[in-house]
């Protein structure tokens, strides 16, 4: 007869997970409050440095002053694809007043999946989409299984608690704003890293 209870198998299962987890910092702030402007600083930095990147970044389209759409950046290589935009037609994947393009989802979690190696990997964003398992939350889900880097995930201000608790993240996981004192701590952290 085994002598182990189940709950005491589940906490040393997820216990062993937390040990091996990659380390994640969220970077957090308002809606267009300059999360990805300051993770693209932050990505040419490591670039510069030689530090090998990876991931997404989702940079807003503008137009008469008005964001109207979202095209996402393969980090590693440069390119990029519409993602969403407020006039995309007929698409199924919707999230607040965007329509969201599956070519462009399936192009970002492409290259979240190719960036398992990458040193420090960029998730921009992590937020709505992702909470109702859409979006890229399969590749973040693979990435906190398979990755060796740390994982800096773009989320908005007000749902860090919530993406903390859904993707089952460690209780050491850091939230910085995402202004120049955060990102000085978020070079800190990667430092260490």
């Amino acid at each position: 007869m085994d002598s182990h209870r189940p709950e005491e198998t589940l906490s040393s299962a997820s216990k062993r997970r937390s040990e091996f987890a990659p380390e994640v910092v969220l970077i957090s702030g308002g809606v267009n409050s300059g999360k990805t402007t300051a993770v693209v600083r932050l990505v040419a930095e490591l670039k510069h440095a030689g530090i090998r990147v990876g991931g997404v970044l989702s940079h807003g389209v503008w137009s008469d002053g008005k964001k109207v759409g979202i095209v996402v950046e393969n980090i590693a290589s440069g390119e990029s694809r519409p993602l969403a935009h407020v006039d995309s037609g007929s698409s199924a994947t919707r999230q607040g007043r965007y329509r969201f393009f599956d070519d462009g989802l399936y192009f970002g979690v492409t290259a979240l999946l190719d960036a398992t190696e990458a040193r420090v990997i960029f998730v921009d964003e992590v937020g709505p989409l992702e909470l109702r398992e859409e979006g890229f939350a399969p590749a973040v889900r693979s990435l906190l299984r398979t990755a060796t880097g740390l994982i800096i995930m773009v989320v908005r201000e007000g749902l860090t608690e919530q993406v903390t608790r859904h993707f089952e993240l460690s209780s050491s996981t850091r939230v910085v704003r995402a202004d120049e004192r955060g990102i000085e701590r978020l070079r800190g952290i990667v430092d260490g890293c």
